[in-house]
């Protein structure tokens, strides 16, 4: 435990409201935004929205395009509302508004019923990217790189995301300031939805040209319909950002193991990796997470980069860009003298230190309160 981590010692973490509302951080606020889309995710009445491509039936897809080609009719899913299952198969029936004709079904979808706030925020490649339907051209729905990361799926997945942030996100915000840490962890949300668009998008032209059978390690095999969500793409972020600034932090995993906070990021990242290059049951989620953990260790690397290129939100901290500027000041003691300073305090009072000590703690506590 370091000088930092002592309460009595730690200065107030960064705030929108004032270092004193340490309530109102900005990684407190991202963690009551994900818990009331949470909520509001689960109150809210569902909808169908497609989960696939069109699966045409023989023949399908050129009556499809001579329908189509007419302006007068519409292709759809038959998908009946009062449904009880949350999600399935709907077949795609041609049907002409102006004569009511129908016509016999061209192909199928899949679909979920969800929340339209989910329908509307979820990450998709093909709503994000492009993609035909015998609907039209659908696509480049670009609020979804950040909609999706206020997103979860059951009780699980959500506490498992906001304990990483509420145990990771401090050490990161206190280096960047409030503004600033909100846009990285914004930033490297995005940056996951990027890779896994690119590797899935890599992983379906591979299809188109080695046939459907193509296996190559990395790539993204899954249907461009499939919904990516979670803020686990951002936490991943910011467990390497915490792991550059503060790598000798120790962190006691599942309230058993204590770990270095380096070495619990390259545990995650390993883990992650393997399953994206196995193809294994999350490979997209852990894709998304290795985008983030990307971000967020080239950001921590090139702290100049952070002011610079977030410099829309205003002038970093002070003590904030001083730590970026020479994050191990040459004049800070050792961080073990300073814990056993520091005992000893506790043990005997200040009366019990002598001056050497008392000199060493100073130093300690002027560096870092610039």
């Amino acid at each position: 435990m370091g000088l930092q981590d002592r309460d009595y010692l730690r200065s107030g973490a960064s705030s929108f409201a004032g270092s004193g509302l340490r309530k109102f951080t900005a990684n407190t606020m991202l963690i009551l935004a994900c818990v009331i889309v949470a909520m509001a995710d689960s109150i809210m009445p569902t909808e169908w929205v497609q989960t696939s491509q069109v699966h045409f039936v023989e023949g399908g897809e050129a009556v499809t395009r001579e329908l189509m080609a007419t302006k007068e009719w519409v292709i759809s899913p038959v998908i009946t509302g009062d449904t009880k299952q949350s999600f399935g198969t709907a077949y795609m029936v041609p049907f002409n508004p102006k004569t009511k004709e129908v016509l016999a079904a061209v192909g199928s979808i899949g679909y979920q019923f969800v929340s339209p706030l989910r329908k509307w925020l979820q990450f998709t490649t093909a709503q994000a990217l492009v993609d035909i339907t015998p609907q039209g051209v659908s696509g480049f729905e670009f609020w979804r790189f950040i909609g999706f990361q206020f997103l979860h799926v059951g009780m699980m997945h959500l506490v498992l995301n906001m304990v990483g942030l509420w145990v990771f996100g401090p050490l990161v915000e206190e280096r960047l300031g409030a503004r600033r840490y909100l846009a990285f962890y914004l930033f490297c949300g995005m940056m996951g939805a990027f890779l896994y668009l690119l590797l899935n998008a890599a992983g379906l032209g591979a299809q188109a040209v080695m046939g459907p059978d193509a296996n190559v390690p990395g790539l993204l095999f899954t249907d461009p319909w499939t919904p990516l969500i979670g803020a686990s793409a951002g936490v991943f972020g910011v467990i390497v950002a915490g792991a550059v600034f503060r790598p000798n932090e120790t962190i006691v995993v599942m309230f058993v193991l204590p770990m270095r906070l380096a070495t619990f990021a390259i545990c995650v990242i390993a883990f992650a990796l393997y399953n994206m290059l196995t193809a294994g049951q999350n490979a997209g989620g852990e894709t998304a997470h290795m985008g983030g953990a990307l971000a967020g260790w080239w950001l921590a690397r090139r702290p100049h980069l952070i002011n610079d290129f977030f410099s829309i939100f205003g002038r970093a901290p002070r003590a904030s860009a001083a730590r970026m500027r020479s994050p191990v000041p040459r004049d800070v003691p050792n961080t073990i003298e300073v814990d056993r300073i520091l005992d000893k305090v506790h043990a005997g009072g200040l009366q019990s230190l002598s001056d050497a000590e008392k000199e060493t703690l100073r130093r300690a506590t002027n560096a870092r309160q610039s």
